[in-house]
């Protein structure tokens, strides 16, 4: 994937490995800026914003981790790619908890680190889709003669549009970041919101939400007016919102299906793989909480399959990365059509996948596994007339009370660690209680 509308900042005190990394990178990126060692990377950092930074750990002045520091600081969402021969434990953890976004261990391997950028670069993408449907809904609600305005789950305003300052009188400026009930509705609606927040907190639902209403509100002077209120929720950054939409009901109804469409769309590119269409690694995680959350209540035991296509360096390297998408994408479909109704499919990151099996035991996981394994073990995917094939790996383990869900998949990547280990293309459950493969 060429991102030449993209830049990359190169931080590595070894200059001849700078130099290596710059010459992978060149063809695929416009700007390409390089630092020998943390101080110097974090001032170009503040100087061009690159969308991606490609850093060492271990640098004289300062190092990775205190750069990464500063960085996050900036920008926490910036891209960064950790590329190290240093395998000390506590660095990595710390950089994990910093949000880093891969790592690569020396030396570099220049397919893998290839592989690593695109799929930044992709994500990149996704993200400034996702930022223009949202730009979307700004202008379409600047333009809306409604007023639309939006509540975080703490009850504050956090949007309020143009239509919202003409028929209310407060400016943006008065609402933002205000309490919404307690300048724009009489006292007397006041206690029925604190009641319904915590219910509208866990689920995005309420009494009104999806429905039309009038109810009284209060101009900046305090003249009560009477308003034709539409609800609506979102879920924004994992948390959920309130979407209110005002006054002319041909207009409002407009605005409302483009403003839904918009958050739509955001809502998928922000839950799903580009490639595959599966759920991604965030979806898939709201989907394991929500199943422990279950558990918690009714102890409905689930477990869960990490799958890793073997050898599939392979493949890319034979038939080239386009052909690894079809493989990828066929392996998909397979996944999806083997499975159980309940069951969740999602691709977890690269080559792997991971399956989510609800009210399933440890020997059930293993079964339906085994039955998705042998079907990709069968099957030939075809790429310009050539057929290739391929097999998976999966490690399965069981949630139980005693652990939390990222245990579970450190037991679940165990497993499958030990299925690479012994052979490949096979099914590896792991207990936690005495960590017996069976």
């Amino acid at each position: 994937m060429v991102s030449k509308h993209k830049s990359v900042l190169i931080v590595e005190d070894q200059h001849l490995i700078l130099l290596y990394i710059k010459s992978i990178l060149k063809k695929k990126f416009g700007v390409i800026y390089t630092a020998l060692n943390g101080a110097e990377g974090l001032k170009l950092y503040k100087m061009h914003k690159p969308d991606i930074i490609i850093t060492d750990l271990q640098m004289p002045v300062m190092d990775g981790l205190e750069m990464i520091q500063h960085i996050r600081k900036l920008d926490p969402d910036a891209k960064i790619l950790i590329t190290s021969a240093y395998s000390n434990t506590n660095y990595m953890l710390k950089a994990i908890d910093l949000g880093v976004n891969g790592f690569h261990i020396k030396p570099i391997d220049s397919d893998r680190l290839l592989e690593q950028i695109d799929a930044l670069v992709k994500q990149l993408s996704l993200e400034e889709k996702a930022l223009e449907e949202e730009e979307k809904f700004r202008v379409l609600s600047s333009a809306a003669r409604d007023a639309i305005v939006m509540m975080d789950i703490n009850g504050m305003t956090t949007f309020w549009n143009k239509g919202a300052e003409r028929i209310f009188g407060f400016t943006r400026e008065d609402a933002i970041g205000k309490e919404l009930h307690r300048f724009l509705t009489p006292d007397y609606y006041y206690e029925d919101h604190i009641k319904a927040m915590p219910h509208f907190k866990r689920t995005g639902n309420g009494k009104f939400i999806g429905k039309t209403i009038e109810l009284k509100a209060l101009r900046k002077d305090r003249t009560p007016i009477t308003v034709e209120l539409s609800l609506t929720s979102v879920k924004l950054h994992n948390e959920w919102n309130a979407i209110g939409i005002m006054r002319d009901i041909t207009d409002r109804i407009k605005a409302e299906e483009e403003i839904i469409k918009a958050y739509k769309k955001m809502d998928i590119l922000a839950h799903t793989d580009h490639l595959t269409q599966l759920s991604n690694r965030l979806d898939m995680m709201e989907k394991l909480n929500y199943e422990c959350s279950r558990f918690e209540r009714s102890a409905v035991q689930f477990s869960i399959a990490i799958g890793d296509v073997d050898s599939f360096k392979d493949v890319n390297d034979t038939y080239g990365h386009q052909a690894g998408d079809k493989v990828l994408n066929g392996i998909a479909r397979l996944l999806k059509s083997n499975v159980r109704k309940q069951d969740i499919v999602g691709r977890w990151g690269g080559e792997e996948f991971i399956l989510m099996y609800p009210k399933t035991n440890l020997q059930g996981a293993i079964f339906v596994t085994e039955k998705i394994r042998k079907s990709i073990e069968e099957a030939d995917f075809e790429y310009d007339e050539k057929k290739i094939h391929t097999t998976i790996t999966f490690g399965v383990a069981t949630y139980d009370e005693k652990m939390d869900i990222d245990a579970c998949i450190k037991l679940a990547d165990k497993a499958l660690y030990k299925g690479k280990k012994d052979g490949k293309n096979c099914v590896v459950g792991l207990l936690k209680n005495d960590e017996n493969i069976l």
